[in-house]
């Protein structure tokens, strides 16, 4: 068993983070700018750039799809009409035009929670050197 120190077992995350703490000098020197942010703000605003034009365009890919079966189902509907049956709610279209429109920025909104996230725990991080 690991020894202990005020009621915190050393060699735990928050042992770590308390040493840290009362000894500046265990926290390593950064080189990337005055404040150790810069360039980890910059590479995670970028992902959040990436992550938004990926989504968005995942976003029109699918509603593009999804429209012209629509559109090409509701011609074959209007030309034959007795033998081609119209679409319908439970259509696989209106499913993926759902999804676009839905599914696909509710995984954009989570992204940017996991991406607002990573960025307060690297801030985090720095902060407590």
């Amino acid at each position: 068993m690991a020894a202990k120190r005020s009621g915190v077992t050393l060699g735990s995350p928050l042992a770590l983070f308390r040493a840290r703490r009362e000894d500046p000098r265990a926290c390593p020197v950064s080189t990337v700018g005055e404040d150790g942010m810069k360039g980890t703000r910059s590479r995670l605003v970028r992902i959040v750039v990436v992550w938004t034009l990926f989504m968005l365009a995942i976003a029109i890919v699918l509603a593009a799809e999804a429209m012209m079966s629509l559109i090409n189902a509701e011609q074959a509907c209007f030309v034959n009409f007795p033998a081609t049956p119209c679409p319908s709610s439970d259509d696989p279209a209106v499913v993926r035009l759902t999804l676009a429109f839905i599914g696909v920025p509710l995984g954009w909104l989570i992204g940017l929670g996991v991406g607002g996230l990573a960025w307060a725990l690297v801030r985090r991080q720095t902060a407590s050197c």
